[in-house]
């Protein structure tokens, strides 16, 4: 029996979820990955998705040909390929579109529309064949839609577990383009070879045509890139600004610094929000167990043994190659009292039974955007109880102080303020109250009035950023069920977006 078809529907199935898979890392250097972005990539292929199915079962039934077949197949081959060159061009392109709902929505149908549209007409084209060979049953379809299902799931869970830690996402293009081409000559072994032979070519050429080397994205020199399970890492070698030091920084998107170090001599921290987890000292002096929230490449890690003597830290980063990428670029070093934990950090929050006297919150999804499930009120009484009894929390917010959008940074304390009795905030840098900038949110266990003095220049100088001005009154509450994070910093516009964060 000729199982033809089924391989093809198998195979179509699996390129549709890898393509879009691939499409959110392609995506996550530009607009970084939060739902932001995946809500308008999964809105836009399904809408592709709809009219392939649509116009599939019409040219289905006009000319029901395995000919046919086989030139859709090999129309998505060359689509496929195609994206791997134009993907840079076309989002420096969208980028310039302030709404970032918008710029994905633009980007997105340029680039995967096109081939979802082709690829999901392979679908009813398939059961049509099928049908004229077997006749009209419903057994017939219900088989093929489950085994073009069960390639889906293949190619989920090869493309997102395996392909994009192994290959990388132009690679894993050109193998999907190559597995369609397979199946556009299995679907018309005889004849039709210049259609074949001409995608075939499409594919060749935008394998040649693609750049060899990534196109830079943020100032600097690219050192290193990587597909890892959670991030586009981009590691950049440049000159910090207020210094005028050489650095070495690590980039999960076009906006969002995540981690910096010195390259002549690491002797300070870079970024300047860090350096206001040192009021640790001030506020606990006899802290002795740390826990860090978000390692990055674990840049702060030095600097708190040189200031802590004898205090132990833990830091929890949910990707473990950036654990490899702070060991070969980051100057990362063994020390026994640093442990490294590699998972969510609400995880490590609901499972851990340690206790420490300090905690410190610096976790980023991409972009501005804290993971939601990391700013609710359930995650605040998480990090509440792994605490001492003198315990206190310092929180890295990216937000405006005033205006509309500081709203999340309002959601934000008032949802602490419903766990910590004492809950303050400290304006890392003097712009303007309505731009973006790093926010720290400082929780402490008990209510008892803080020193707001210190005789260390250093502490004072922290000290003095804090607000004292109320902000306005925000009555949401952030919830497991209810926090629309991202919706409430969604105003941003992109190129204010990246002045602010580059200054990290």
């Amino acid at each position: 029996m000729n199982y033809s078809l089924e391989a093809i529907a198998f195979l179509s199935g699996a390129s549709i979820m890898a393509i879009e898979i691939v499409a959110s890392r392609i995506m996550s250097p530009y607009f970084g990955n939060s739902i932001v972005v995946w809500t308008s990539l999964i809105g836009v292929i399904l809408a592709a998705l709809s009219l392939g199915y649509w116009k599939g079962g019409r040219v289905a039934d006009k000319t029901p040909s395995f000919k046919t077949l086989s030139a859709i197949l090999a129309g998505g081959a060359a689509l496929t390929a195609l994206i791997a060159v134009i993907k840079n061009p076309c989002l420096n392109a969208a980028i310039h579109i302030a709404d970032i709902r918008l710029a994905t929505i633009a980007a997105e149908v340029v680039l995967f529309a096109p081939v979802s549209f082709v690829l999901a007409m392979v679908a009813p084209y398939v059961v049509r064949l099928k049908m004229r060979e077997v006749g009209s049953s419903g057994e017939t379809v219900g088989r093929l839609y489950a085994i073009s299902t069960i390639g889906s799931i293949v190619g989920t869970f090869g493309a997102g577990f395996i392909l994009l830690a192994l290959i990388g996402s132009t690679a894993i293009l050109y193998s999907i383009a190559a597995l369609l081409l397979g199946a556009s000559a299995l679907a018309s072994r005889a004849g039709f070879l210049r259609t074949r032979a001409a995608a075939a070519a499409v594919v060749l050429l935008c394998a040649l045509a693609a750049p060899s080397t990534s196109v830079a994205i943020v100032p600097g020199k690219l050192v290193y890139e990587t597909d890892t399970h959670y991030n586009h890492a981009m590691v950049y070698d440049a000159t910090d600004a207020p210094t005028g030091r050489p650095v070495r920084n690590l980039y999960i998107d076009r906006y969002f610094r995540l981690s910096s170090v010195f390259r002549d001599k690491d002797d300070d921290l870079v970024l300047e929000y860090l350096k206001y987890f040192r009021l640790a000292g001030h506020f606990q002096p006899a802290a002795r167990r740390h826990l860090l929230l978000g390692g990055g490449t674990f840049t702060y890690a030095k600097d708190f043994f040189r200031r802590n003597p004898s205090g132990s830290l833990d830091i929890v980063e949910i990707d473990p190659e950036f654990v490899d990428i702070a060991n070969q670029y980051f100057g990362l070093t063994p020390n026994p009292r640093l442990s490294i934990v590699t998972t969510d950090a609400r995880v490590f929050l609901n499972q851990t039974a340690r206790r420490y006297d300090v905690v410190y919150v610096d976790v980023f999804g991409s972009a501005t955007f804290i993971p939601f499930h990391m700013t609710t009120q359930e995650a605040a009484r998480s990090i509440h109880d792994t605490l001492g009894p003198e315990g206190i929390v310092l929180m890295n917010i990216l937000s405006p102080v005033e205006g509309p959008r500081a709203r999340f940074l309002r959601a934000e304390v008032a949802t602490y303020r419903t766990v910590f009795p004492r809950v303050e905030l400290f304006q890392v840098f003097s712009r303007r109250t309505d731009q973006l900038q790093n926010v720290i949110l400082a929780a402490f266990k008990t209510a008892a009035e803080p020193e707001w003095t210190s005789q260390d220049p250093e502490m004072q100088r922290y000290l003095a950023h804090r607000l004292t001005r109320p902000l306005e009154t925000e009555t949401t509450i952030l919830t497991d069920d209810f926090a629309p994070v991202e919706m409430y910093l969604i105003g941003a516009d992109p190129h204010s977006l990246w002045g602010g964060i580059r200054g990290r």
